[in-house]
């Protein structure tokens, strides 16, 4: 079987299978139509000339850290309690804030990643 052939010379031998919601797909037929050209065409298209962003960390380095953050939460938890029962005074809104910060972060990373 002989595979279409690219202007370069490559040949078209790979294929993949793309799934879309129902207004995904009715999104992307209108858009092609407006276009001529097919659904392909078009993701090809978008995918290899436009910039893919690239992120910031990698997945596994996002959720190393994300599990750090959670730690240091749990522990500025622990000290909260102790603050809070009156054994010391004075230290609380320092603990308050930094326990925004860290989950200000755990959020900007889990949304980022999509893990939260």
């Amino acid at each position: 079987m002989e595979h279409e052939k690219k202007k370069d010379g490559n040949e078209l031998s790979k294929s993949t299978c793309v799934r879309f919601s129902d207004d995904e797909f009715k999104r992307i037929k209108r858009d092609a139509a407006l276009l001529g050209r097919t659904i392909p065409w078009l993701l090809k298209e978008t995918y290899f000339k436009g910039e893919i962003e690239s992120p910031i960390l990698i997945k596994e380095d996002a959720m190393k850290i994300m599990t750090a953050l959670a730690r240091i939460g749990n522990n500025l938890n622990q000290i909260a309690r102790k603050l809070n029962s009156n054994f010391r005074e004075g230290f609380h809104d320092g603990i308050t804030d930094a326990l925004s910060d860290l989950e200000s972060m755990k959020m900007f990373i889990g949304g980022a990643y999509g893990s939260r």
